[in-house]
């Protein structure tokens, strides 16, 4: 996997989520659920917060897992509107070349049926 494809994973993660539970996992649970060593989900998450898909809160110190305290609270409208309608925010470029992703279907994300990790 790339940075780009594991941070595409978080956000379809936390979007997942969001939709079927009305609740934004936290970092630790994401964590977990990915399996990924720590500074492969530190690469995606950095990427995630710094390309604007969500939005987090920091806080001083660290966590159990010795990642940086933060709250996620929430995908942004750019991340949501990629999602949803497949489009970067220019317009230009589909979800799928974006992330490289195949076979992408927004039903089976959210019924659980696409496997993100």
């Amino acid at each position: 996997m790339t940075i780009i494809k594991d941070a595409f994973n978080i956000i379809l993660y936390i979007y997942k989520e969001k939709v079927s539970t009305g609740n934004i996992p936290q970092n630790d649970e994401i964590f977990k659920s990915t399996g990924w060593n720590q500074i492969r989900y530190e690469n995606a998450l950095d990427f995630c917060i710094k390309e604007g898909y969500i939005s987090v809160c920091k806080f001083m110190g660290t966590d159990g897992n010795g990642f940086q305290n933060m709250d996620i609270d929430d995908l942004t409208p750019f991340a949501i509107t990629l999602i949803e309608k497949g489009e970067s925010k220019e317009g230009k470029q589909k979800i799928y070349a974006l992330f490289n992703i195949e076979n992408f279907n927004l039903d089976s994300i959210i019924k659980g049926e696409f496997k993100l990790f």
